[in-house]
């Protein structure tokens, strides 16, 4: 079984959501359990303005399971959403229900996501972030050129410290 992220729209035909597909049951219905929430996701990274506001909405709610708040990020996360950046701080801030593994996630997954104001927004919050996701944090940014110049220049202004990187991530920014 495929989650909302793992399906992408160039696998579908143009119909994807007409009336006759249980998608579209399932989002006209009045539930609103996994199943719901992965059908927005998936209407989401078809491009539909308003699955992508439900997802947006569905970050902001910590009550809901960790697997559907992810399918909601990966899902903007496809569609190259622009306004995810401005809630990454409260996404990535340990709370009662927000676990390490949920928070873990979220970053990896953050590597898809090419938006120059992502390494801005991580090395704002990085002091405030756990010592066990820092080096999440670090691995990130090395991954596209553009988010580790950011890096680079953080470390040279010492607001980030120049061990945080390894021997592996050193070596990959060089070449």
């Amino acid at each position: 079984q495929k989650t909302a992220y793992e399906i992408r729209p160039r696998d579908w035909s143009s119909d994807v959501c007409s009336s006759d597909l249980p998608l579209t049951q399932v989002l006209k219905s009045e539930r609103h359990d996994s199943l719901y929430a992965h059908a927005v996701a998936l209407r989401a990274t078809l491009g539909h303005a308003d699955a992508q506001a439900l997802c947006r909405t569905q970050l902001a709610k910590e009550d809901l399971p960790d697997l559907d708040r992810l399918a909601a990020i990966r899902a903007l996360i496809y569609v190259q959403d622009g306004s995810l950046a401005t809630q990454l701080p409260a996404l990535l801030r340990h709370t009662a229900t927000k676990d390490l593994e949920f928070r873990t996630q979220l970053l990896d997954s953050l590597g898809r996501w090419d938006n120059p104001k992502l390494a801005a927004e991580l090395l704002k919050h990085y002091d405030d972030m756990e010592p066990t996701l820092q080096p999440h944090i670090i691995e990130l940014l090395t991954q596209r050129p553009a988010w580790a110049k950011a890096l680079l220049a953080a470390i040279a202004e010492k607001k980030v410290p120049a061990n945080a990187l390894n021997a592996n991530q050193v070596a990959k920014l060089q070449a």
